[in-house]
């Protein structure tokens, strides 16, 4: 009986460990930049040393850190800038005051606030906070650059990308 139970949970173990293993973002790997990659991050970003990726077999994204906060640089295939993410880390004192503003006076700005984010695009520039509540579910509360709530959404823990619509 008790060998029973022990083979049991070495199955289960086993199991476990083979499927977050074929669970993992396989398509995310190491680049190593050509020149023009190097330049165009110069030009946007003069002598930060980053660490280059590939993601979704698609983006080069090249990775510093910078005052404190975590910088994801996209760039399509070719070496044309698509994106930059900052990812700021706590207090979130480099994010604009009037951003923070908006947020604390929002509905959600009691909640915990988790992460911030900003996202810069050809296209658009917006903010995006994570917050939580006990006993609620998570929420990314989207602002533009002027302050203005764009929306607010349960979290789904999707990754925005170059191509993700936002309205």
């Amino acid at each position: 009986m008790k060998f029973t139970k022990l083979f049991a949970v070495l199955l289960f173990s086993a199991m476990s460990t083979a499927f977050l293993a074929s669970c993992s973002d396989d398509d995310d790997n190491d680049f190593t930049p050509t020149a023009d990659f190097t330049s165009e991050l110069n030009k946007l970003y003069p002598n930060e040393k980053a660490t280059w990726e590939t993601r979704h077999n698609q983006y080069r994204v090249a990775e510093f850190d910078k005052a404190g906060d975590e910088y994801d640089v996209w760039f399509s295939k070719e070496g044309q800038w698509v994106m930059t993410e900052i990812d700021y880390e706590a207090p979130y004192s480099n994010v604009p005051n009037e951003i923070m503003s908006a947020f604390t006076t929002c509905d959600y700005g009691d909640w915990t606030l988790d992460d911030v984010s900003f996202y810069q695009r050809a296209s658009d520039s917006f903010y995006v906070f994570n917050v939580e509540q006990r006993g609620d579910y998570d929420m990314d509360i989207y602002f533009d650059t002027e302050g203005n709530m764009i929306k607010a959404e349960r979290d789904r823990d999707i990754e925005i990308l170059p191509s993700t619509v936002i309205n």
